[in-house]
């Protein structure tokens, strides 16, 4: 098997197992799942389930936007994703940064959370751009 090929396993591997464990609180409860976040549950509510909802179908669809096999035999289907992922990192990344805000790991770990928020909806703006320049100009599109 050559490096390029347990490279890509790993990657797709690993973004699914990590969405896949994200997704506990489905199963068991916030409160069991993720006891240090059940703080979150009195009045942000709503930014946690945003968050460790949204977040994973993040990390499931990513591997898809660099799949070479995908993007030049369904480009629809990649757009499609590479939406999907936008819309979920812009949303889990406004929930992630107002939880930041109120968190009970202490200051260093929220300002960790936050800046990790801030650098998810910096990455927004490329999704948006990248939609915008390929539909501008298909010609130039990667393939």
């Amino acid at each position: 098997m050559r490096l390029t090929s347990i490279r890509t396993a790993l990657f797709w591997g690993l973004c699914l197992l990590v969405a896949l464990v994200s997704w506990r609180f489905l199963v068991l409860g916030v409160e069991l799942s993720m006891p240090t976040m059940a703080h979150h549950l009195d009045g942000r509510a709503l930014a946690l389930y945003a968050h460790i909802g949204l977040a994973p179908i993040a990390l499931a669809v990513l591997p898809a936007q660099f799949n070479t096999a995908l993007r030049t035999r369904r480009p629809g289907l990649h757009r499609w994703t590479g939406r999907i992922y936008g819309v979920t990192i812009l949303v889990s990344g406004i929930a992630g940064f107002s939880l930041a805000l109120s968190t009970a790991a202490g200051p260093v770990a929220g300002a960790g959370f936050a800046l990790l928020a801030v650098a998810w909806l910096c990455w927004v703006p490329n999704v948006i751009i990248a939609e915008w320049f390929i539909r501008r100009r298909p010609a130039l599109a990667p393939a």
